[in-house]
């Protein structure tokens, strides 16, 4: 007989969309509202093309993969002011006017979101590594609602690992994209002007 949450058996609980928390750096964000996880992106290769005599396309996988942005939206609360915070880290100088990618990416430290259970306990932990803002949104005000201002933030990142929490133990899996050569890195530096002899 198969067991799980649709049967009724209770040793089993499903992924509850409010039921999450969120970390940038060391610091709890209990004021997240709404955070995306992780998206994979497989590329495809020969969509809409077809062969003589073919009733479907010849589409296959590319070779290349990709990770999509997520995006995390947070009510802004009196205390701690959320607004101060994001500035504060990117107001040192380091980040403008003329920003420093390795600044900004230590300036926020890595992204934690973590799946909890009905008891609060962690079941799932993704970390983004290398995570580093693209977009920040302020919010905006309205005389004719009574929401609360929320900022929102679309986060890029170069890897992320995933863990697992269970009965089984924990289990870990690192999903990261291939570093690109040396000699094109430096290529790269001459024609952005970073390159030094």
């Amino acid at each position: 007989m198969t067991t799980g949450f649709w049967t009724g058996d209770n040793r089993y609980d499903i992924a509850l969309q409010y039921r999450f928390k969120v970390y940038i750096g060391a610091e709890f964000l209990w004021y997240a509202k709404v955070c995306d996880k992780p998206k994979i992106n497989i590329q495809t290769l020969a969509k809409g093309e077809y062969y003589l005599g073919d009733a479907v396309d010849d589409v296959k996988p590319a070779e290349k993969v990709d990770f999509q942005p997520i995006t995390m939206t947070m009510i802004d609360p009196v205390e701690p002011h959320v607004t101060d915070g994001i500035l504060q880290r990117l107001g040192d100088g380091s980040c403008f006017p003329n920003l420093s990618g390795a600044a900004l990416k230590k300036a926020f430290g890595e992204v934690v979101i973590v799946q909890i259970d009905h008891e609060g306990n962690d079941v799932e932990r993704w970390t983004l590594k290398e995570a580093f803002p693209t977009s920040i949104d302020f919010g905006a005000f309205d005389y004719s609602s009574e929401n609360p201002v929320e900022i929102t933030i679309t986060w890029d990142y170069r890897a992320f690992t995933v863990e697992t929490l269970g009965a089984g133990g924990t289990k870990r899996i690192d999903v990261t994209l291939p570093l690109a050569p040396e000699e094109s890195i430096s290529a790269v530096a001459q024609l952005d002007g970073s390159f030094t002899y």
